[in-house]
């Protein structure tokens, strides 16, 4: 069983996290978010995440940003499960992954809606951006429904970056190489939308910038 970490009532906590390691590793993590609390996660990574978050109490929120970094023959594993246990709660759910080399994403995302979460909204979206031809990806979202009058939407994309953006930054005198390393960086940077405080924001930041100049320096 996970250990989990509770967010009291009427709380509102933000949890930013960096987690890299030279061999990666499988990180567990499990919130609870009670009554009237707000949660965010924001962590970017080259492990293996196995992530639960709970809406326990009503008129829980709950917003989680995963972004997986793989290079070489990382297989990153992310398997999430967004749960409302009571009325009235929200959950949005991210996870991007930049894959390069021969790395690869499994990603496994459950929402569950249980008897008593009645007028809960859940989203869950996969974002896949391939850098290389032998990069893979594969989204397997799974819904779990036990009563009615909720609202649930999931999505997954996977493709390399974009052609014309690309084409149009080479356009304004960009290389290709930094053509391309903006693309990815701006793709991160949009993830610290979901903080309405410049604090927040900035520590985001800072950290993309920090992980760009090991990541992404042949980008």
């Amino acid at each position: 069983m996970l250990n989990q970490a509770v967010v009291k009532k009427s709380q509102q906590i933000s949890v930013i996290e960096s987690r890299f390691s030279s061999q990666p590793e499988s990180v567990d993590m499990s919130f609870v978010v009670e009554e009237s609390a707000g949660f965010k996660l924001w962590i970017i990574t080259n492990c293996s995440i196995n992530l639960e978050v709970v809406m326990a109490g009503q008129n829980a929120t709950a917003d989680v940003r995963i972004i997986g970094i793989g290079q070489n023959g990382d297989v990153l594993s992310i398997k999430t499960r967004q749960i409302h246990q009571s009325p009235l709660t929200t959950s949005n759910l991210e996870y991007r992954s930049v894959l390069s080399d021969q790395s690869a994403s499994e990603f496994d995302g459950l929402i569950e809606i249980t008897a008593n979460g009645q007028q809960s909204v859940a989203y869950q979206k996969n974002s896949n951006l391939l850098l290389s031809p032998g990069a893979k990806a594969a989204s397997k979202p799974f819904l779990q429904i036990l009563t009615n009058d909720v609202k649930c939407t999931h999505g997954a994309t996977t493709g390399p970056l974009n052609q014309d953006q690309i084409n149009y930054l080479l356009c304004r005198g960009l290389t290709l190489d930094q053509a391309r390393r903006e693309l990815i960086l701006g793709g991160l940077y949009s993830a610290a939308e979901m903080f309405a405080n410049n604090r927040s924001r900035n520590r985001v930041s800072k950290i993309i910038n920090q992980v760009s100049q090991t990541q992404f320096s042949d980008a």
